[in-house]
């Protein structure tokens, strides 16, 4: 299959899932991966493309949705305890306001970054749906691999996150 630049070990699981050929390659080096032939391909995101000028060694961009760029904090649940009510509702109200607009600038992000790849002479489609369907269908398979490993903690921690979202 297409060797495929694989980053962790998920993206590797991904590719090997859709009978690809998975390669590590740190960021920085993939102009030299592709112009050596060692990698065929990448999954990445807009503006990782767009940061590292995709357009000098590939001519098309699938942008099939795989994530957007995003940032987390985190807070541990004993340091935010100590915190006074007041304090906790303060942190609470702007962790939610950086929330919506982190999610606002990834979206801005990744609409910037698809138009610069465009520019830059790089055919961008949406996969069709034999691709969307393998895509679905490889992102399954982990999702059943991790569920036979995970902890009962963690497919609650997975249960809650669904039932927050809806789904």
């Amino acid at each position: 299959g297409l060797r495929v630049r694989a980053p962790n070990i998920n993206t590797q699981r991904f590719v090997d899932n859709l009978g690809g050929s998975p390669t590590e390659t740190e960021e920085s080096d993939i102009p030299t991966a592709f112009s050596t032939g060692r990698v065929d391909a990448m999954i990445t995101s807009s503006s990782t493309g767009n940061s590292m000028a995709a357009w000098d060694y590939v001519t098309d961009y699938t942008d099939a949705n795989l994530w957007l760029p995003k940032n987390i904090v985190f807070i541990s649940q004993r340091s935010f305890d100590r915190l006074d009510e007041a304090t906790q509702e303060a942190l609470m109200e702007a962790a939610a306001r950086a929330e919506e607009r982190g999610w606002q600038m990834s979206r801005e992000n990744n609409d910037e970054s698809l138009a610069a790849l465009q520019e830059n002479g790089i055919s961008v489609s949406e996969p069709n749906a034999e691709v969307a369907a393998a895509l679905q269908a490889a992102g399954d398979e982990l999702f059943t691999d991790w569920q036979s490993r995970a902890d009962d903690e963690a497919k609650a921690a997975l249960e809650a996150y669904r039932a927050q979202r809806g789904n």
